[in-house]
C-alpha cells in the first residue's frame, strides 16, 4: 500500500537570496517549540524558535529576476485551497466547462485524477 504524498502545508513566503547567491527562496516558517532542538555546540536545549525551511529556489534567467516565479509558487496553497472552494461553488450549478478547468489543475496540483477529465 502506498501513502499519498501531500504538499508542505502553507502559508509559504519568498525572498530574495541576495546579490551573492542570486534567485529566490520559497520557504515557510515552522516554529520549534522549547526543548525540541538544541545547540549543536553546546548540546544545550534551545527555547522556543522559528525555522526558515526551504521548499525550492527559483533562479533568474534571461527573461527575468525570477521574482514573478517566486511569488506564484509561493501562492500555491492559497491558490489550490481558492481553486477547491470554486470547485465545490461551481458544482453547485451548470458550469461544467469552468468546472472541469478547475477540476483538472487542481488534480495537476495535487496528483490525483480530475473528476469528468480525459
Amino acid at each position: 500500500m502506498t501513502t499519498k504524498k501531500t504538499n508542505t502545508p502553507g502559508p509559504w513566503h519568498y525572498k530574495s537570496m541576495g546579490p551573492k547567491y542570486g534567485g529566490w527562496s520559497i520557504g515557510f516558517t515552522r516554529h520549534v517549540a522549547e526543548g525540541k532542538s538544541c545547540d549543536a555546540l553546546t548540546g544545550r536545549d534551545l527555547p522556543a524558535h522559528d525555522v526558515d525551511e526551504r521548499i525550492a529556489r527559483v533562479m533568474a534567467n534571461c527573461y527575468n529576476d525570477g521574482s514573478a516565479n517566486a511569488r506564484l509558487i509561493a501562492a500555491a496553497p492559497d491558490l489550490l485551497a481558492a481553486a477547491k472552494m470554486a470547485a465545490h461553488a461551481l458544482a453547485e450549478y451548470d458550469e461544467p466547462a469552468i468546472l472541469r478547468d478547475v477540476r483538472a489543475a487542481i488534480a495537476k496540483a495535487t496528483g490525483d485524477k480530475a473528476e469528468g477529465v480525459q
